[in-house]
């Protein structure tokens, strides 16, 4: 079960199945199982195309009893993940510099939680959802500012 971002933005997605995928996967939020904001439920956020899709999805999955909606005995219990406290933020017994160099040169997949601006990420990294924090060089974000000549000519 991936709830990382509980109450947050109304495109959260969160999915119960017990296989190893993402929630942010295709494949995942194609496959029914999956639990939409409850903000867009309400009426209170934005309804986009993708919306709709993961509320038919969700109303599939709610008829067909699978995802968040199985009742059979211990579903729920295989479905939980029970993630390390680095996960919400807690980094005493995260190790970076291992982390980081058992993984220099290789790809990663992430969930994106946030952007913070145009150079910096918050990203959980999987499998172990390692919460961390990604700086990216050499991008450059305009922004308007007084010293710069560019916007004011």
């Amino acid at each position: 079960m991936f709830l990382l971002t509980p109450g947050k933005e109304t495109k959260d997605v969160s999915s119960a199945t017990p296989t190893p995928t993402p929630a942010t996967t295709p494949s995942a939020t194609q496959q029914p199982g999956v639990n939409v904001g409850n903000e867009v439920k309400k009426g209170k956020g934005e309804v986009t195309p993708e919306h709709t899709k993961l509320l038919r999805l969700e109303e599939q999955a709610r008829q067909q009893g699978v995802g968040l909606w199985d009742r059979s005995p211990g579903a729920m219990e295989v479905a939980i993940r029970n993630l390390p406290p680095y996960a919400f933020g807690d980094l005493s017994n995260l190790d970076a510099m291992g982390l980081l160099a058992s993984n220099k040169g290789k790809p990663m997949e992430a969930i994106l939680e946030k952007f913070r601006d145009g150079g910096s990420l918050r990203v959980y990294l999987l499998p172990e959802f390692h919460f961390v924090l990604v700086f990216v060089a050499r991008i450059q974000v305009p922004h308007a500012s007084f010293s710069a000549n560019i916007f004011f000519k």
